[in-house]
């Protein structure tokens, strides 16, 4: 990358606020100074970033902005409000046997280093199960994860023993939280409120996964493996001492999502183009674009947002954007300059179903796909996030 003539980095440059002249994005400020734009700014600083950076630079709620002394430029009450995220309960068991509690070690580095191979190999999260917390929807809302190692408290707290962990993410929420401003200084962080657990029926359904959870570790040959169970602990059964663990112990998935979300200048914070609404010269290009949260890992469609944004800066969007190679493309990301490949398999639907140019109906409804009926030759549908039909075989 640092051979490319037409990319310059600037690190340790805090960006203060975006620069706005007669209603354009002309530039970012910064710690170390101004970077003008030729032609767009493009936002991509997350889910808690991004928001909080147009609040900054006068794009968001009215009332909030003025509690701060920042002066208004656009109002739009949603910068910053339906965030997402996937709560997730972890589950520990003491274990006898070799697991990845000490992969910190020196003596393990060396056998990766030479052969890629040994404890700093895994990728920790080693069996994954897709689950239904109830038979009738159509599709899993839990994913339930298995490591080989104590992890709790976002993996702060240690344990002296060898230890497993069961994580069950609840892919399905329907909860909503917020990011708003903690003050004018864009050296704070924002607070964040992500209300997890506060809908109806999402308690219940992670009440359903921690006793799958516990059913599984009870089946052979895995319960022969286990030994004492650290969190939540035998002591804790009952469905109020449950409840009460899960309120006081349940952590995020690191899934932030929707706080700029795509929608109409009523309901949302970009269009359909990742253009914000009220400001020229202005997208927003990551996680916090997306309508609704994905019941998936969010890696990979934000690796597609970022892809079909580049489509559209570039001018590259009109007819190619419906191509469905186009994005199939897309979903690989290549820099021969670093000799480095990365390859993302997405599902991929033409753009105007991934992004419909006027996005319509409630977008704080759950999402719910619906059954369909197999084709004559037996196989589903390949489906998107958003409900649109993919020819199999096309991603």
């Amino acid at each position: 990358m640092r051979k490319r003539e037409n990319l310059t980095v600037e690190t340790e440059a805090h960006v203060r606020r975006i620069l706005i002249e007669n209603g354009r994005a002309i530039g970012v400020e910064h710690s170390k100074g101004t970077a003008r734009a030729a032609r767009e700014v493009i936002v991509a600083a997350g889910a808690y970033g991004s928001p909080q950076l147009l609040m900054l630079s006068g794009i968001g709620p009215a009332e909030h902005l003025g509690a701060h002394g920042i002066e208004v430029l656009v109002e739009n009450p949603n910068v910053g409000q339906h965030l997402q995220e996937h709560p997730m309960a972890f589950l520990n068991w003491r274990v006898s046997g070799d697991t990845l509690d000490d992969a910190a070690e020196p003596k393990y580095l060396l056998p990766w280093l030479l052969r890629g191979r040994g404890k700093l190999s895994s990728n920790i999260a080693e069996g994954v199960v897709h689950w239904r917390s109830d038979p009738s929807l159509p599709a899993p809302d839990f994913q339930i994860v298995q490591a080989p190692v104590y992890f709790w408290e976002h993996g702060f707290r240690k344990t002296g023993a060898p230890a497993l962990t069961i994580g069950a993410s609840y892919v399905g929420p329907e909860s909503r939280g917020a990011v708003t401003l903690r003050s004018a200084d864009p050296g704070d962080h924002p607070r964040i409120l992500n209300n997890a657990l506060t809908s109806p029926g999402e308690m219940e359904a992670m009440l359903r996964a921690l006793e799958m959870v516990r059913e599984i570790a009870s089946q052979r040959p895995l319960r022969d493996l286990l030994g004492e169970e650290l969190n939540p602990s035998a002591s804790i059964r009952t469905r109020k001492q449950l409840t009460d663990w899960l309120r006081a112990t349940c952590e995020h998935e690191y899934h932030p999502s929707c706080t700029c979300r795509i929608g109409s200048p009523g309901q949302g914070v970009v269009d359909a183009e990742l253009r914000v609404h009220g400001v020229e010269g202005l997208r927003v290009a990551d996680a916090s674009a997306q309508p609704r949260i994905v019941s998936a890992n969010t890696q990979a469609v934000t690796v597609m947002i970022a892809e079909r944004c580049s489509d559209l800066v570039l001018a590259r969007a009109g007819a190619a954007a419906c191509n469905t190679r186009r994005l199939a493309e897309a979903s690989r990301v290549s820099h021969r300059q670093s000799s480095t490949w990365l390859s993302i398999r997405v599902q991929v639907a033409p753009a105007t179903q991934i992004f419909p140019s006027e996005p319509t109906g409630n977008l704080d409804a759950p999402f719910a796909p619906q059954r369909r009926a197999l084709p004559s030759d037996g196989r589903a549908p390949s489906r998107g996030r958003f409900g649109s039909a993919i020819p199999p075989g096309r991603h």
